[in-house]
C-alpha cells in the first residue's frame, strides 16, 4: 500500500527522532536533553534507515534526498525505480541497481540513434533517395492530371466538337436598313401591314 507524501514524511520524521532519542536514552553518561545544541548535533551527517526509505541529513541539517533513476509502467500504472543513489556527494560511482531494467532494445541506450541524428545513417550505400522521390512524385501526379483529361475528353465528345455550332432557334432575319445591313427583325417593332 502506498502512503501519501504528507503521511510517509511525518512517519520518517517521527521515527528518525525516535531513534535519535533511543540512542541517547541508552548513552552512558547519561544524555543531558535539555542541551538543545548538543541534541541537534545528533542528527547531522546521518543517514537513517525508515520503512519508506532511508532519510539521510548533511552537516548543515539540510535533508539529501535520494536520487531515483525510473520509469513510469503503465501496465501496473506506477513509477518503478530500477536505479538508486542514496545520498550524492557530487559523483555518481554509488548508482545502484534496484532490479532488472525492461527495456526494449540494448541496453544501456547507445548515444547516437541507429540512423544517426540527421537519419543518414540509414542510406543505402549513401545514395540520397530525395531526388527520385520528388520526381516520382511528380510523375505521378502528371498522370493522373493527363488520364482525368483524356476521360473527360472522351466522355463529352458532342460539346467539344459542336461548341462552334450557333443555335438555330436564336437565329432570325433581319430587315434591310438604309446603308444596306440588316438588323435583327423583332416583332414589337413591325407593325401588321408594313414591311
Amino acid at each position: 500500500m502506498q502512503f501519501p507524501l504528507f503521511v510517509a514524511s511525518s512517519y520518517a520524521a517521527v521515527v528518525v527522532v525516535s531513534q535519535v532519542a533511543d540512542q541517547l536514552r541508552r548513552q552512558e553518561p547519561p544524555f543531558d536533553f535539555s542541551n538543545g545544541a548538543a541534541l541537534a548535533r545528533q542528527f547531522l551527517s546521518r543517514t537513517f534507515e525508515t520503512r519508506i526509505g532511508n532519510v539521510t541529513f548533511d552537516e548543515l541539517g539540510q535533508r539529501i534526498p535520494q536520487v531515483l533513476v525510473g520509469y513510469y509502467d503503465s501496465t501496473t500504472d506506477n513509477f518503478k525505480p530500477f536505479l538508486t543513489y542514496p545520498s550524492p556527494s557530487g559523483d555518481f560511482e554509488g548508482l545502484q541497481n534496484q532490479q532488472p531494467i525492461p527495456w526494449p532494445g540494448p541496453w544501456p541506450v547507445p548515444s547516437v540513434p541507429f540512423c544517426g541524428f540527421q537519419g543518414l545513417g540509414c542510406m543505402l550505400s549513401g545514395y540520397d533517395y530525395t531526388i527520385p522521390t520528388v520526381a516520382g512524385s511528380v510523375a505521378v501526379v502528371a498522370m493522373i492530371i493527363i488520364l482525368t483529361t483524356s476521360i473527360a475528353w472522351r466522355l463529352r465528345p458532342s460539346f467539344w466538337e459542336t461548341w462552334w455550332f450557333l443555335n438555330s432557334a436564336l437565329l432570325s432575319r433581319g430587315k434591310p436598313l438604309p446603308d444596306g445591313s440588316t438588323v435583327r427583325h423583332h416583332q414589337s417593332e413591325a407593325a401588321p401591314g408594313r414591311a
